[in-house]
């Protein structure tokens, strides 16, 4: 430390320190906070039901103005549950199974820092299907009277669902009774081929 004695006095510490007192909170003034720049944060992000739990889902990306080193985490006791993040890389890692057919959508928070402060930012998850649920039939046991010599007609007898989006409801298969002699019926379905021949005689 130099003190310097003159006509002008002594120079003190504190005349020393002024300029770096008043630099500091000029810096902290002018620090500008980072910001994501990963594209679902404008639209949402997908994520599969059958993603397989510790895997990569996506990773976190953010700029800072000054080049100061980021710390990337995830906001909420709830969030956290499904994900983990690392702080340094900004990887999402899947903590928990995913089921659409329980939650399709959820909103998470995410966070990034530097050394000013901490920015946080909601990334909308929708949660992709796959054929995880076989279909079902309603109303079982079917029961159908078919009249020994029946005309031409169609007969619809049978309905099913399934929980998952991707799949696609069949037409109700029918019944054809064709007059031939004794009276045959043919089962068909649009994607199979007919079955053989089968004879109605009450006889």
């Amino acid at each position: 430390m130099l003190w310097c004695v003159g006509s002008g006095g002594r120079m003190t510490l504190a005349k020393l320190l002024l300029p770096f007192l008043m630099l500091q909170p000029f810096s902290e003034a002018s620090n500008q906070p980072p910001s994501f720049n990963n594209y679902f944060f404008k639209t949402y992000l997908l994520i599969y039901e059958n993603t397989a739990i510790g895997s990569s889902v996506t990773q976190l990306r953010a700029d800072d103005p000054e080049g100061e080193p980021l710390i990337y985490g995830v906001v909420g006791e709830e969030a956290m549950r499904y994900f983990a993040v690392d702080r340094e890389t900004g990887v999402v890692w899947l903590k928990q199974t995913l089921d659409r057919e329980s939650v399709s959508q959820m909103q998470v928070e995410f966070s990034v820092s530097d050394s000013q402060g901490v920015v946080k930012d909601t990334v909308n998850i929708l949660i992709g299907d796959v054929n995880d649920n076989a279909p079902s039939f309603h109303g079982l046991p079917y029961t159908v009277h078919i009249p020994e010599r029946i005309g031409a007609t169609a007969l619809e007898f049978c309905e099913s669902c399934g929980a998952d989006l991707n799949l696609t409801a069949l037409p109700p298969a029918s019944v054809s009774a064709l007059p031939l002699k004794p009276s045959p019926l043919s089962l068909h379905s649009p994607q199979a081929s007919p079955a053989p021949n089968l004879i109605l005689d009450m006889k």
